[in-house]
């Protein structure tokens, strides 16, 4: 995110760069970039980084970690069932399915009693999952603003807009209105059934 951008989501409530730090995981060669996120816990950890996503795969490197910054909530990339995730609180849902082989249902199951991070929350079309997680991060309305220049109203709702209108300008709106709709939909009382319906089209199980 850019320097006016990060001002602006905390402006609206939103937790930002460095509050919470993201690894930079790569997907084609399966790692994350550790000395990216060492030298941006040594210049933030205390008293900033209040979230961080652990290294992907690398559970002995998560594990020291997390015992050199005790005080950072740690959350755990999850990408395999075969991976040990007991000793982390918090637990990732990664939202593309090419990085993870298991459901969602499977997943609400399996981290029963954890506290659980949508990563890389971009589910429009059905936006009422996110009541099923503890925290997510987005890139939604910077994504809409910066790369499609786009205004985006509502989950699947969006429109290009005139080349001159200023990105700043963009990039608030998108932010203000996402705020609101994920609120609506913290606020909601439907999601059960939604959800329901949601995972049993897709075959999985809810729990």
């Amino acid at each position: 995110m850019r320097h006016y951008q990060v001002q602006i989501a905390r402006d609206h409530g939103f937790l930002t760069f460095p509050g919470f730090l993201d690894n930079h995981f790569i997907q084609e060669n399966r790692k994350a970039d550790i000395k990216y996120l060492r030298r941006m816990l040594r210049r933030y950890a205390i008293g900033s980084v209040i979230f961080a996503v652990a290294p992907d795969y690398q559970l002995k490197e998560m594990l020291k970690l997390k015992e050199e910054y005790p005080d950072v909530n740690w959350i755990f990339p999850l990408h395999s069932k075969d991976e040990d995730f007991s000793e982390f609180d918090w637990i990732g849902f990664p939202h593309r399915d090419t990085l993870r082989d298991y459901s969602l249902g499977w997943f609400l199951k399996a981290t029963k009693g954890k506290k659980r991070w949508y990563l890389g929350f971009w589910n429009e079309s059905n936006p009422y999952i996110a009541k099923k997680f503890d925290g997510l991060d987005t890139v939604i309305p910077s994504y809409y603003s910066t790369k499609l220049g786009k205004i985006w109203y509502n989950w699947n709702e969006c429109e290009t807009v005139n080349k001159y209108v200023e990105r700043r300008e963009l990039f608030t709106h998108n932010v203000i209105v996402f705020k609101l709709r994920i609120l609506q939909v913290l606020d909601s009382n439907i999601e059960v059934p939604q959800l329901h319906e949601f995972i049993e089209e897709r075959g999985e199980t809810f729990g």
